[in-house]
């Protein structure tokens, strides 16, 4: 990265500083003063190495009307012996089958949230830690 005049950068810990412009009071290796008490090298190391949060990671680009958004969703699919089916548009999981001994996914619930699958799991590992016992 190298440092331009008028521009706004992000810091390690996420802070916007700038904009950027030569130091009034440069010294031998930092020619930068970026609206704080910091200098900075031109690749945007802060002065001292005393202050790595303050380093400059990247320019920083200011939100628009477009974003990305990142979000976990539910893949239907078969895993190991669980079958899920689909989800609904609330994120609940719509159907859930369980491998019998035949190799077939009958249905077993649908609609479950995201509190009745955490009791369901707890549940199922409950007889787990039972069968861990007696074998």
């Amino acid at each position: 990265m190298k440092l331009e005049a008028g521009r706004y950068y992000k810091t390690r810990d996420g802070r916007k500083v700038g904009p950027a412009k030569l130091a009034e009071s440069p010294s031998e290796t930092c020619h930068w003063s970026l609206g704080q008490m910091y200098l900075y090298q031109d690749n945007g190391i802060c002065a001292g190495g005393g202050h790595p949060d303050s380093n400059l990671v990247a320019l920083w680009e200011d939100a628009g009307p477009v974003r990305t958004v990142t979000r976990k969703e539910i893949v239907p699919g078969v895993y190991g012996d669980i079958l899920v089916d689909r989800t609904a548009n609330d994120g609940s999981l719509v159907l859930l089958g369980f491998k019998s001994a035949s190799g077939i996914f009958p249905r077993v619930r649908s609609n479950f949230n995201s509190a009745e699958l955490t009791a369901a799991i707890a549940t199922l590992t409950t007889i787990r830690d039972a069968l861990d016992e007696v074998a």
